[in-house]
This record gives C-alpha cells, sequence and structure tokens, in this order.
C-alpha cells in the first residue's frame, strides 16, 4: 500500500517513461530518420547529469560528463549519413521537436525513479505500477487523438506484441531502474548509447544494412 504522495512520484516515474517518452519517440520517426531520432533522445544522458544536479543534488562528474559527450560523439559518426542528409524544409523539424521532448520526459522519468528508490519505494512495484500509469495515460492519449484500438491475430503482430511487452519493457526497464538506484542516472543513461548500436546489429543481419569506414 502506498499513500497519495507515494503514488504521485510512482506516476511521475511511469507516465513520463512509459508512455510520453514511446509517444513522442513513434512519432518523432514519422518525421525523422529513426538513426537521428534515436541520437538526439540520447540526449538524454546530458538531462540526467544536470537535472539530477537539480532536483537530487548529486555531484556533476566531469569524467561522466565527458564520458556521456564521447558516447554522443561516437553515435554522431555512427548515423553521419542521417546527419548529412538533414533538410529542414521537409518537415524534419518537427520529428526533432518531438525527438527532444522525448529525451526530456525520459530523464524526467529516470530522476523520479532516482528520487524513489532514495525514498525505499521497491524497483518491482514502483516499476509495475508506473507502467500502468504510462499504459493508462497512453491509452487516454490514444484515444484523445482519435485512434482505433485493434488486435491481429498473426504471428508477426503476436511475436513483435511479446517482444515489446516482455523483454523490451518489462525485464529492461526494471533492469535500467534497478540499475538508476546502484550507479546513480547519469551513468545509468550511458545505457541509452547501446541502444541505436544493437539496432543497427539487427537491420544488419534482417535489412541489409551496410556499415562504412567512419
Amino acid at each position: 500500500r502506498y499513500s497519495p504522495r507515494e503514488h504521485f512520484f510512482i506516476a511521475l516515474q511511469g507516465v513520463p517513461m512509459f508512455g510520453v517518452v514511446d509517444i513522442f519517440f513513434y512519432h518523432g520517426v514519422s518525421h525523422l530518420a529513426s538513426g537521428l531520432v534515436a541520437l538526439i533522445v540520447s540526449l538524454l544522458i546530458i538531462h540526467n547529469i544536470f537535472l539530477g544536479a537539480l532536483f537530487l543534488r548529486l555531484p556533476i562528474r566531469p569524467r561522466v560528463l565527458l564520458g556521456a559527450l564521447i558516447g554522443l560523439g561516437g553515435m554522431a559518426l555512427v548515423f553521419w549519413r542521417e546527419i548529412a542528409a538533414f533538410d529542414a524544409a521537409s518537415g524534419a523539424t518537427i520529428g526533432i521537436v518531438f525527438a527532444l521532448i522525448a529525451s526530456l520526459f525520459g530523464s524526467i522519468g529516470t530522476i523520479a525513479a532516482a528520487r524513489n528508490q532514495r525514498a525505499g519505494l521497491p524497483v518491482m512495484q514502483t516499476s509495475a505500477i508506473g507502467m500502468i500509469y504510462g499504459a493508462a495515460f497512453t491509452f487516454v492519449i490514444a484515444l484523445a487523438l482519435g485512434r482505433s484500438i485493434g488486435w491481429d491475430p498473426s504471428l508477426v503482430f503476436l511475436a513483435g506484441f511479446l517482444w515489446m511487452v516482455v523483454p523490451a519493457s518489462v525485464i529492461a526497464f526494471v533492469v535500467y531502474v534497478a540499475l538508476i538506484g546502484r550507479i546513480g542516472p547519469d551513468r545509468a543513461a550511458y545505457a541509452i548509447v547501446i541502444v541505436p548500436i544493437f539496432a543497427l546489429g539487427v537491420s544488419t543481419a534482417l535489412e541489409g544494412h551496410t556499415w562504412t569506414a567512419l
């Protein structure tokens, strides 16, 4: 049982992390190359460092900041072709705004998760309840946008659905929240740099992505 105040902070963790980020990320990739969106969302690393200092009084560690900048620089090299092909006139600016919003709210959820662990709230329970808050928020937004709620019994849909629910959401986020408690929100965010690289590995195997010297 949690108090209304505790539920507020669990919702502050869950709604951004499990609702707002996904909504703006998926809208972002409809306007901008997915690699660029992933790179912009990875600015969450920088947000975590400064929001952690602002709200949790965590120290801004120069080595952590330098590591974040090196990671972002490496990602910029990986996605340089998409950066070079950017055209503001194509409506891609909207995608950048969506990606920046996703990045900021992802950081807010991360800082809330760090705060909740400091307050002694358990990882599993806060993650589960937070996911319920995030799902409810997303459902309301979907209805407000006039989206239809459908279900596809095909194997491809079910496989994708199970992948998104179990490893990509339940396992990944519980582990991420636990990592926040162990090493802090600034260093835990390093994990976000791995995601696009992993995605490119999958793309290489399944979609014929070609790597260049850069």
